[in-house]
């Protein structure tokens, strides 16, 4: 047998713990221990007369570099009065005598996580993607140029931080749309184009003056058309109807002789109902059979087409059978439709008798539309809400009034009102009139549909009126004339008076259509070239 050289004499034998060989060519000698691990900087020993003291905080070094014995107590002198004892922080596992530098001024800094993300405030950097008709250095310099050009516009502004921001969106927005509509030829004149119209705007005063050219176009050209749609005494004067078409539609021009307000209630008499047509006792105490007393039809007669002929019919229920079948029960009420029982009621004012119109006249509105909201009551059909809408939409008088009498029918399918409504009104007739006095004067125009019968409502004579009744006559003439909810379709292509029975019409929603129709009119005549 041939000796052994001994070259696997100190290699630990594969089958160390079960190996029979005699002689074995590896290694038996028992595998030398693996050093312990460091111990926590916390566990460390220290000696027991300095306890350790705590020291800025390092960079933690790499495991590689870990000491393999517990190092010494270190020695260190007390930190200065002008640091921070919130800055000291518990030392990392290398524990070092810290060197003088600036490591502990810098503990006091907040962290990157808390720092607010960095914001464009200057020039926007481009990135070239794809095929390019410009080099991108020279977009590069006519961007900046463009931004520099924003942030003098946005000078005025008070959050310049805000300014710089908006001049580099506006700015990289701006050379985009340049680039785009331009070709190699065109976009260096383009560039210079939009900054020789840029420098002629006014300074920005707050940010809705802000803005690339093309949305300061549109900015432009919708104050144009609101301008071509203002609605002034000047621009409708034309529309004011005369006294004696007003007088064809049953307006009121004069207040009716005697003081007026004499028979205030019609409690215990007789009065045929507006509704069924049959007479009855009015009385303001009504019992379960009195609500559902009488039955109905809520819509108005309309001719349709049945069978191939025509026939009078109910709106509310456009079948020839339903006709002598009410569709509705409720309790009998009534209405004055004379001028001298309505004067009876309520007296009549003219505007300008009207404490609150008589001043300040400088200060009426030129324009305003109205409506007003009906219930039904001991004294007839009652004002019970009052609704004004300046010559711009803004609503500046919407008030639920007190009616005069009992309340026995809410009419809310038309009128929207509710009983929680009037229960937290302030105002009488008197008190809302005198409110609206506030805005309007005896010149001042008002606008609405039907208006005779919200004239009447309010006891109020007014001559400066414009009716959408009167301004889109029915082709059939007086007494027909459309309603507003046809006219507010046909002519603005817009849906109103779709609440339903529980919600009732707004008085607010029917005011605008009025506006907006007076508004069409005024526009298409203009168009027209009929000024």
């Amino acid at each position: 047998m041939f000796p052994t050289t001994g070259l696997f004499s100190k290699v630990i034998c594969p089958d160390y713990s079960s190996c029979k060989l005699n002689p074995c060519l590896f290694s038996h000698n028992p595998p030398p221990r693996p050093p312990p691990p460091p111990r926590p900087p916390s566990q460390q020993p220290t000696a027991p007369s300095q306890p350790l003291p705590t020291v800025p905080q390092k960079r933690a070094s790499s495991a590689t570099n870990l000491p393999t014995t517990a190092p010494k107590a270190l020695k260190l002198s007390q930190p200065s009065s002008k640091s921070s004892s919130s800055s000291a922080v518990t030392p990392k596992q290398e524990t070092t005598t810290p060197t003088s530098g600036p490591s502990s001024r810098f503990s006091s800094l907040p962290s990157t996580s808390s720092l607010p993300p960095k914001l464009a405030i200057g020039p926007p950097r481009l990135t070239s993607v794809g095929s390019a008709h410009t080099p991108l250095a020279t977009r590069q310099k006519l961007v900046t140029t463009l931004f520099e050009q924003f942030v003098t516009l946005y000078s005025s502004l008070p959050d310049q931080l805000r300014a710089r921001q908006l001049a580099h969106d506006h700015a990289k927005e701006q050379e985009a749309t340049l680039y785009t509509r331009s070709n190699k030829a065109t976009y260096r004149q383009a560039v210079i184009s939009a900054l020789a119209r840029l420098k002629k705007r006014s300074l920005a005063q707050s940010e809705d003056d802000t803005g690339t050219l093309e949305q300061e176009a549109v900015r432009t050209k919708a104050k144009e058309e609101l301008e071509k749609g203002r609605l002034t005494r000047t621009r409708l004067k034309r529309y004011v109807s005369d006294p004696k078409t007003l007088a064809l539609y049953d307006y009121m021009l004069d207040v009716p002789p005697g003081p007026g307000g004499d028979i205030p209630y019609e409690e215990a008499k007789v009065q045929p109902c507006d509704r069924c047509k049959r007479e009855y006792v009015v009385h303001s105490d009504l019992s379960e059979e009195d609500l559902m007393v009488c039955a109905y039809h809520f819509g108005k007669m309309v001719t349709e087409v049945i069978g191939g002929s025509k026939q009078r019919v109910y709106s509310c229920c456009p079948s020839s059978t339903s006709v002598d079948v009410p569709c509705q029960r409720g309790p009998h009420v009534f209405r004055d439709k004379d001028v001298g029982q309505l004067h009876s009621r309520v007296p009549f004012v003219t505007t300008d008798s009207l404490k609150s119109a008589k001043e300040n006249l400088k200060d009426k509105c030129e324009v305003v539309a109205l409506d007003c909201e009906l219930v039904y009551t001991t004294s007839g059909m009652s004002l019970a809400r009052l609704t004004v809408v300046g010559h711009d939409g803004q609503v500046i008088l919407d008030e639920h009034v007190r009616p005069q009498g009992a309340v026995v029918d809410t009419n809310t399918r038309f009128s929207g009102v509710k009983e929680d409504d009037l229960q937290k009104a302030v105002l009488d007739i008197k008190g809302v009139r005198e409110a609206l006095g506030r805005f309007v004067g005896p010149e001042t125009i008002i606008v609405g549909h039907g208006l005779e019968n919200d004239m009447k409502a309010l006891r109020l004579v007014h001559k400066q009126i414009i009716d959408t009744a009167i301004i889109f006559p029915h082709p059939r003439g007086v007494p027909f004339r459309h309603a507003l909810r046809n006219l507010t379709r046909d002519h603005l292509g817009k849906f109103i008076q779709e609440g339903g029975s529980k919600q009732g019409h707004s008085a607010v929603e029917d005011s605008l259509a009025a506006l907006e129709l007076v508004r069409h009119k005024m526009r298409s005549d203009i168009a027209a070239g009929r000024e």
